[in-house]
C-alpha cells in the first residue's frame, strides 16, 4: 500500500517513474533515519527507554526482568560512549512535547499494569497468611515478590 502512495506522488511529480520511486523510498528512508537519530540522541531517551522497560518488568519472571535490565545498561553504556562523538541536538519543541508526552503516558501504563499485580500479589500474601495460621506452619510462597 505504501509503494501505491510513492506511485501517486511520482505520477504527480512526472518523469521516469522506476527511478523516482527507489529515490523516494531512499529519501523516505533517511528521513525516517533521521527521525530515528533525532529521538535517540533526545536528552529524554533515556528516561523514556527506562519507562517503556519498567512497563516490561512488570509482572516479568525474574530472569526476564534481569535480561531487561542488562539491555538498558548495555544501552547507556553505548550512549555513554558515543556522547563524546555526537554533537549537541537541535532544540525541537514539538519532539520535546512528544517525549513528554509518551513518556508520562508509559509512566501511566506502567501504573495500570502493577495495580492488578499488586493486587493479586497482597491477596495471595493474605491467604498465605491464614494458611499459616490454620496450619500451625509456615508457608512461604510468596514471601520474595515484587513487582
Amino acid at each position: 500500500m505504501q509503494q501505491h502512495h510513492h506511485q501517486d506522488q511520482d505520477d504527480v511529480g512526472g518523469g521516469e517513474q522506476n527511478n523516482h520511486v527507489n529515490t523516494t523510498s531512499s529519501c523516505g528512508s533517511h528521513e525516517v533515519d533521521a527521525i530515528k537519530a533525532k529521538i535517540i540522541s533526545h536528552p529524554q531517551y533515556s528516561s523514556l527507554l527506562e519507562a517503556y522497560l519498567a512497563c516490561q518488568k512488570v509482572g516479568a519472571p525474574p530472569e526476564v526482568a534481569a535480561r531487561l535490565a542488562a539491555a538498558q545498561q548495555e544501552f547507556e553504556a553505548r550512549q555513554r560512549a558515543s556522547f563524546s562523538t555526537c554533537r549537541d541536538p537541535s532544540k525541537d519543541p514539538e519532539l520535546d512535547q512528544f517525549m513528554e508526552a509518551y513518556y508520562d503516558m508509559l509512566v501511566k501504563y506502567r501504573e495500570e499494569l502493577t495495580r492488578p499485580v499488586q493486587e493479586a500479589m497482597d491477596f495471595m500474601r493474605r491467604i498465605e497468611a491464614q494458611l499459616n495460621v490454620l496450619g500451625n506452619g509456615r508457608v512461604s510462597v510468596f514471601s520474595t515478590g515484587t513487582v
